[in-house]
């Protein structure tokens, strides 16, 4: 799970007065969004979409190739993907994918660690007898910038999908940014893998960190209020929220797993 913004990011992003301004205008538009859940291959073009929005922020970032831009999970069954859009679904303002492990087609962490660790099988096959999975693919656009929502936003709809879809532990890899959330979002490192959860990833340039979340027992590590929201959502999927940031109010409209 290494959550990247925006399609105009850092080097675009406040190069100018006037820039900023109509990118300040552009965020004040939006007035509500919609956040789906949906099974890969029951909306392939929006996959496709999400698969597109994502390598383009990757590309922006530098970074050309990791593990969950392969995309063969498209033809997954067992792939579910998050998308923040317009409520029409005409703009995709980000999202995530749950892949749930299969024996038949490895998770995108379990991929990459096989590289460092030969005990990387072993580990997995143990926790999916009880039931995991992993979060990835986390991006989501600076027009949503100010507004509330963002990359927490749908990681707590993936933490609320854990019971529907029979997942125990959910896998994520935090880059060197995202690792301050580990406490946030209820998520231990794996000592037992790499060198004490740290590998090389995307490449010898940054350090990711492999970890997970274990549902129930994450849900009274998380904040009052973060917990509080997980739990609304896993036992109400389709509501409408209101979510307030420095640039005002919207309204969520959540459409996740009935």
């Amino acid at each position: 799970m290494i959550p990247l913004r925006g399609e105009n990011l850092l080097t675009r992003m406040g190069s100018s007065w006037t820039k900023n301004k109509l990118q300040h205008r552009r965020v004040q538009r939006i007035r509500s969004v919609r956040i789906r859940a949906f099974r890969a291959i029951d909306d392939i073009e929006t996959s496709r979409r999400f698969a597109e929005g994502h390598e383009g922020i990757l590309k922006n970032h530098g970074i050309t190739k990791v593990s969950s831009t392969d995309n063969s999970w498209m033809d997954d069954p067992n792939v579910y993907v998050l998308v923040m859009t317009s409520p029409s679904g005409h703009k995709l303002y980000g999202g995530a994918r749950i892949h749930l492990y299969s024996e038949k087609q490895p998770l995108p962490s379990q991929v990459v660690l096989r590289r460092y660790d030969e005990n990387t099988d072993a580990y997995y096959e143990k926790m999916a007898e009880e039931g995991c999975a992993e979060f990835c693919a986390l991006w989501n656009s600076v027009e949503i910038a100010g507004l509330g929502i963002g990359a927490k936003t749908l990681v707590k709809c993936g933490w609320s999908m854990c019971a529907k879809l029979g997942i125990r532990y959910m896998f994520a890899l935090l880059s060197p940014l995202t690792k301050r959330w580990m406490k946030d979002l209820a998520l231990e490192r794996i000592d037992e893998l790499g060198n004490d959860g740290q590998i090389p990833y995307p490449d010898n340039r940054l350090i990711a960190t492999i970890t997970k979340y274990t549902h129930p027992e994450g849900l009274d590590i998380l904040k009052d209020e973060f917990r509080q929201q997980v739990e609304d959502l896993q036992e109400k999927p389709q509501q409408d929220l209101p979510s307030t940031g420095i640039k005002g109010t919207i309204t969520v409209h959540f459409d996740l797993l009935k």
